[in-house]
């Protein structure tokens, strides 16, 4: 058998057991990576959807805030009687 051929069958038989050894670790460790990434990612979009409901709650009180101060101000308006505006112009 020519040098050649030996050397690349070696090169085969060895980088094949290679990749049956090594492909478990390899598996294991894309597994714990994408695990990881999953968990932080998972975390900050449940914090980041607190934080909106928590700025929805307080522009939800803030709107009906607004709300009640417009009806006192409406009810202010109509129970007012401005005699000046009612008056006839002066001769």
């Amino acid at each position: 058998m020519p040098r050649e051929v030996f050397a690349l069958f070696m090169v085969s038989l060895f980088g094949g057991f290679g990749v049956i050894i090594l492909f478990p670790f390899v598996r294991a460790l894309a597994d714990r990576i994408r695990a990881r990434g999953a968990t932080v990612g998972t975390e900050q979009l449940q914090a980041e959807q607190e934080a909106l409901a928590q700025e929805l709650a307080e522009t939800r009180h803030d709107v009906a805030e607004l709300q009640e101060r417009l009806d006192f101000a409406e009810r202010l308006l109509a129970k007012q009687q401005d005699p000046a505006r009612i008056a006839p112009p002066p001769r």
